[in-house]
């Protein structure tokens, strides 16, 4: 794709250039804006990092970005940034890990090859580590989507578990490989927030509700027995919630009145045999 408003466009064989902005011209409104901020946004965005392998005699696969050897050698030295590092050795070894466990599958092609290293720019790592964290997520996603679609198509209630529960795993260590990255790009520090609950007011942070129980607790939270929710952000002025013990108990407490003592009930003596 060209980003001077034309379109190469290839169907069945048939390769045709589009003039994109002439073609939105013709659109009416709301899709013509519409189709004009996304030609826009796509149009500032950079080229993508496109490759393919190729294999070199009876060696193994490698990876090339060009025909041209000069711009090949260009966009190598982006791939290297784009993976956080500035060793070209770290580089070929990640495209070669790629290639490996594709080839163990279905095989590899040009369209896996640029996305994955699409994926891996758009993450932005910031070091050899989050780098490989990266490829792990793009290994677990296409994993789950496998298993997913796999699942549709099977024919018997146990196939349909298995795969369900590959699924499951797989999506569910994508997301703590998610909560991974962010965790050591933060340095392994936990972000707290702490708010002062005047009396009468309510706060809750990022989920987190603000608690406060028993009697010497209570006139922080306004003679309330518990805590007490409000979206976050806080809404000044909102009322306090009710309360039905003033003295801001949760269970009752025994109190010193004086009560009637209710009457034991008589023991009457056992009987013996015989009486």
């Amino acid at each position: 794709m060209a980003k001077n408003g034309k379109l190469a466009v290839e169907r069945n064989g048939e390769k045709i250039e589009l003039d994109v902005l002439a073609e939105i011209n013709k659109l009416e409104e709301p899709d013509q804006s519409r189709m004009l901020e996304a030609f826009e946004r796509w149009a500032g965005r950079p080229a993508a990092l496109t490759a393919k392998p190729v294999k070199d005699g009876d060696g193994p696969v490698g990876v090339q970005f060009s025909d041209d050897l000069t711009r090949d050698a260009l966009k190598s030295i982006r791939a290297t940034d784009a993976m956080g590092t500035g060793s070209q050795h770290f580089t070929n070894s990640i495209l070669g890990n790629l290639i490996q466990y594709w080839q163990s599958g279905p095989g590899i092609t040009d369209r896996a090859l640029s996305s994955a290293l699409a994926i891996i720019e758009g993450a932005a790592p910031q070091n050899e580590l989050e780098c490989q964290l990266v490829v792990q997520m793009i290994i677990a996603h296409e994993n789950a989507l496998w298993a997913a679609a796999n699942m549709r198509g099977a024919d018997s209630m146990d196939a349909v578990a298995q795969l369900g529960n590959m699924t499951d795993k797989f999506m569910r260590t994508y997301t703590m490989q998610m909560e991974a990255l962010a965790k050591l790009r933060r340095g392994g520090e936990q972000v707290v927030k702490y708010v002062h609950v005047h009396e009468g007011g309510q706060a809750v942070v990022a989920g987190t509700i603000n608690q406060s129980g028993g009697r010497g607790d209570n006139s922080k939270s306004g003679g309330q027995p518990r805590g007490v929710q409000e979206p976050a952000g806080g809404i000044e002025g909102s009322p306090a919630l009710s309360c039905p013990d003033a003295a801001g108990d949760i269970m009752p407490i025994a109190r010193d009145a004086k009560r009637k003592v209710p009457v034991a009930r008589r023991q009457e003596p056992r009987r013996t045999a015989g009486e």
